[in-house]
């Protein structure tokens, strides 16, 4: 019963962060979670990052503080235009020969 539960808080933090993260523009967590390996001056395991997600998951740590310390790391204000490759998405290309209008090119 503990495993469920402690299971149910690391997927519901799993979905709040994501949700946090793309709102801030930063990419979301892929499978090792590796944008939560090294922030806030020291490195986390991967056991230690699940925990961060459950305790994110059960509220007991405030998920917009992570944002905070995850661009802090990048040395960026938060949502600043300035967008390091590595934490923040890839912003679409677009072929400047492609002008739509309406629906027709």
């Amino acid at each position: 019963m503990r495993n469920e539960g402690k299971t149910h808080h690391i997927e519901r933090g799993r979905d709040i962060l994501n949700n946090l993260l793309e709102k801030a523009g930063l990419k979301k967590l892929d499978k090792d979670m590796g944008i939560l390996k090294s922030f806030d001056d020291r490195v986390y395991s991967v056991e230690e990052r699940y925990e961060i997600l459950e305790q994110i998951g059960n509220l007991s740590i405030n998920p917009s503080s992570i944002i905070k310390k995850l661009s802090k790391k990048a040395h960026l204000p938060h949502r600043a235009g300035n967008k390091p490759a590595a934490i923040y998405k890839e912003e679409p290309k677009v072929e400047s020969s492609e002008i739509l209008i309406g629906s027709q090119k």
